[in-house]
């Protein structure tokens, strides 16, 4: 944000929240019962806990706590269940957890909370706002309990863009020592297709809809679809087919078919009786399926996707421009009380003089130096020629490595290359070749792929079993030192990347994800898979 043509401070768009300062906080304390396991995992364990608690219990913030001398949680006093209520938690090894909800309270000024009391104080003074911008739900639509989206579109009448371009308001409470409760606003632009899932091509959803439609890929990183009922819209997850039309597909806790039930309740909706029922997965939903109309679902894309690059709307926002939405949105909270008091969001966000980084002389392969300040000019650092000078040094390194090569002359070690079942022999000589030339163009290196391996892939394979058998069949036959690069099956669990890092040690390893090589060798987008690759074979070296 500047505050002169020339002098330039740090701006965060943190409000300071009155109303709230003198409030006494309380607290339910929710015991677990049982003795558990007295590990090195039990902080996980108690954290895994409160999160199924929060998401599919309670539906409010829970936090462990080491306040008292049993393991025990904390929710916001105002929404605890009845006195002696008793939950239940389902862990390995396959024991099941009573959680009593106590007739104990807590009562703590925020000065006084100790551990994740604070983080629980937040979490319960934005309730009212997610409250207010709910009862708005003529103007917005929710993504989130804190990110709510406007129900107009930005490019409302702008027949050149295929994609519709919703600016959405993401906020939270925040407490900083000394200076009290903060809310923190940012905006966020979800780009929804115009085309309904129903209207794609079988080629189009190959092509565009892959990582929508594609049930090898884990349910957690499948690509999203918006169904829109209206002012009802509800981010979700495709899971499969009913094999039924929507007239046909009858819901069982409804007694009544998904056709009638959206005539019934979305009246205003042209659906036909004939088209497809598929299953969907909405976003806190784990094991819970429904059936929708195939007409009311619309592909919620990120930047990546190639038909944005046309969009009207951008996603990047200058920091007046993002101030005054923010401004927008905050004008839609006005009337918010936490406790039958008023509270109040005033509009000054935080400014701060700025500490900044010195970018480092930079020497490449032919002793060539990149300087962001050559000839021992200096700025001041809240002067735009100071910001001016970086981002050029930032964009001149890669050009620079280019001209002049990387400063190591190490040889490049023998690679050796283990990649999924599922990715086809095309794709991956392409890949390879690809990364080759890459690494050649950086380093004047050749880069030798000694040994390639493929590794078993479905759903018995998602905690990587065949993957992590091969490593270790690799380790044991190698003897020199060697680079091993691995490209991750869409389906696998994040938790396999740290088991992969593990198991290769003390060989070099790089993982690559097999969507990652998708976009490298389908030139859809040119620019976005040079980039990918740039940046893979810079990790590599």
């Amino acid at each position: 944000m500047n505050q002169s043509t020339e002098m330039r401070y740090l701006g965060a768009t943190l409000y300071p929240l009155l109303g709230v300062e003198k409030n006494l906080y309380s607290f339910r304390v929710l015991k677990v019962t049982e003795k558990i396991p007295q590990d090195n995992n039990k902080p996980i364990r108690l954290q895994q806990w409160a999160d199924k608690l929060w998401r599919e219990e309670l539906f409010c913030p829970v936090y462990s706590t080491n306040r008292y001398g049993y393991p025990a949680f904390l929710i916001p006093n105002g929404n605890s269940p009845p006195v002696g209520e008793i939950l239940e938690i389902k862990d390995v090894p396959d024991k099941v957890y009573f959680i009593e909800v106590t007739e104990e309270t807590l009562d703590v000024k925020i000065e006084d909370a100790i551990g994740k009391e604070r983080e629980l104080v937040c979490r319960m003074l934005e309730r009212p706002f997610t409250d207010k911008f709910k009862s708005l739900d003529d103007k917005f639509w929710r993504s989130n309990w804190t990110l709510f989206f406007n129900q107009i579109p930005e490019n409302e009448g702008v027949s050149t863009d295929i994609v519709n371009a919703y600016r959405g308001f993401k906020f939270g409470v925040v407490y900083l020592e000394g200076d009290g409760f903060y809310f923190a606003a940012d905006i966020r632009t979800r780009y929804v297709g115009k085309k309904s899932f129903a209207d794609y091509t079988d080629n189009e959803k190959n092509k565009i809809l892959q990582e929508h439609i594609d049930l090898t890929i884990n349910d957690e990183k499948r690509a999203f679809f918006l169904r829109d009922n209206g002012t009802v819209k509800i981010p979700c997850r495709y899971v499969g087919t009913t094999g039924k039309t929507i007239d046909q597909y009858t819901v069982k806790d409804l007694g009544k078919t998904v056709y009638e039930y959206y005539s019934q309740n979305y009246p205003q909706l042209k659906i036909s009786p004939h088209e497809e029922a598929v299953f969907v997965k909405d976003r806190l939903e784990k094991d819970k399926f429904i059936a929708v109309p195939i007409s009311r679902l619309f592909p919620i894309f990120t930047t990546e996707y190639e038909g944005l690059r046309r969009c009207s709307i951008r996603p990047q926002l200058k920091p007046d421009e993002r101030v005054k939405i923010i401004s927008s949105f905050i004008n839609e909270l006005s009337g918010v009380e936490y406790e039958n008091k008023p509270v109040e969001i005033k509009q000054e966000y935080l400014k701060r003089e700025r500490t900044v980084f010195i970018p480092p002389n930079l020497e490449y392969g032919s002793g060539e130096f990149l300087q962001a300040f050559p000839n021992s000019n200096t700025f001041h650092t809240t002067s735009k020629i100071f910001d001016d000078k970086v981002t050029q040094w930032g964009r001149s390194k890669l050009s620079s490595l280019y001209r002049n090569k990387s400063y190591s002359k190490f040889p490049f070690p023998d690679t050796i290359f283990l990649y999924p079942d599922t990715l086809e022999r095309r794709d991956r000589e392409t890949f390879l070749n690809d990364l080759k030339k890459e690494i050649k163009q950086q380093t004047e290196l050749d880069c030798s792929i000694v040994l390639q391996r493929s590794y078993s892939t479905g759903k018995k394979e998602r905690s990587g079993g065949s993957l992590l058998q091969k490593l270790k069949e690799i380790k044991s036959e190698t003897k020199n030192n060697a680079l091993i690069i691995v490209v991750l099956w869409n389906g696998l669990l994040d938790s396999v990347y740290r088991e992969i890092k593990d198991t290769v040690k003390p060989y070099f390893s790089q993982c690559v994800t097999q969507k990652v090589v998708h976009h490298i060798v389908n030139h859809q987008n040119t620019q976005k898979a040079i980039s990918k690759l740039q940046n893979l074979a810079l990790a590599v070296f």
